[in-house]
């Protein structure tokens, strides 16, 4: 049961479980927003599940990660978790940039 709502980056019932998953487990839920509150949590975590080889089964959307359209749609979050860690980066280096210029921190470069 889940005890937030969709504005927290995570599931405070989820963190046990997913941890708990191996590879060969499936995860079956009726929505995408049952175990995933945002997009970038649904790309960070759905991709990592992925990784792991845990099944994804949203039943009302009917995605399947053992499906063809399953995996493509693993897929498309592989692409969308890099792009989205690539504008984090981004923005985090032009943070420092400007801090530096700013002379508040030291040289440092992620």
């Amino acid at each position: 049961m889940e005890r937030t709502n969709g504005h927290k980056t995570v599931w405070l019932q989820g963190d046990p479980v997913l941890p708990r998953l191996r590879s060969g487990d499936t995860t079956t839920i009726t929505r995408l927003d049952r175990l995933f509150c945002s997009v970038p949590n649904l790309i960070i975590v759905g991709t990592g599940l992925r990784n792991r080889g845990i099944r994804l089964h949203a039943v009302e959307q009917n995605i399947d990660n053992n499906t063809l359209e399953g995996r493509d749609f693993s897929g498309m979050m592989s692409v969308f978790a890099t792009l989205h860690h690539e504008f984090v980066l981004a923005a985090t280096n032009d943070g420092l940039a400007a801090a530096r210029a700013r002379g508040n921190t030291q040289n440092h470069e992620l």
